[in-house]
């Protein structure tokens, strides 16, 4: 289910601007070179799931006609409610960051090549899937979450569920029929958890 988020909501704003406004550099580890920062001010809330695509028609734009080959930071300057999904890289054409100053709340939390940061608290209620080399997941408060997969992504959050690591070797604790011969599948671990479906085992 798509949000229905509105076009207009967001302002644009050099990324010192930005950074001056609401101290987006508060990570010891927050390295990325963002060449642009779109604002949303106030909390979001999307019905549904929200994607990339979703923040990209936000501001207009049209997420099939590629990017600007920059790196596009959205900032949601309060809290982050999502009634499903985060998929923070579907229809996602250009490398993009989501910052949240406040908190954030969702049932799923799914990032692989895209880059996201929560300065407040993460409460996932099913699943956060990070398996990926690529992308970044910080979350400066407490984490909430069930279950959470990773791999080699730059991880920064501590969470009170298990923590799988995926290249780790270890037998996964999930149910069987999100496994393969090789491991943990996280496309079917998160249409589980999209679903309602157990994800853990046990």
């Amino acid at each position: 289910m798509r949000s229905g988020m509105i076009a207009g909501m967001w302002s644009e704003m050099s990324f010192e601007d930005a950074d001056d406004e609401f101290g987006l550099q508060r990570f010891e580890h927050f390295d990325a070179e963002f060449d642009t920062v779109f604002v949303h001010r106030g909390e979001l809330r999307a019905e549904g799931d929200l994607t990339a695509g979703d923040l990209l028609r936000g501001r207009g734009l049209d997420p099939g006609n590629g990017g600007t080959g920059e790196l596009v930071l959205h900032v949601v300057a309060g809290d982050l409610v999502v009634g499903g999904a985060l998929l923070l890289d579907e229809e996602a054409p250009e490398c993009l960051g989501l910052l949240v100053t406040g908190n954030l709340r969702a049932a799923v939390v799914s990032v692989d090549a895209t880059l996201l940061y929560v300065h407040g608290d993460a409460a996932v209620s099913r699943l956060i899937d990070f398996t990926t080399t690529d992308g970044t997941l910080q979350i400066f408060g407490a984490t909430g979450c069930p279950l959470l997969l990773h791999a080699d992504g730059d991880l920064w959050a501590d969470s009170d569920g298990v923590v799988h690591s995926c290249r780790s070797g270890e037998p996964a604790p999930v149910v069987a029929e999100v496994m393969t011969a090789t491991g943990v599948d996280s496309r079917l671990a998160v249409e589980f958890a999209r679903l309602g479906r157990p994800v853990l085992a046990g």
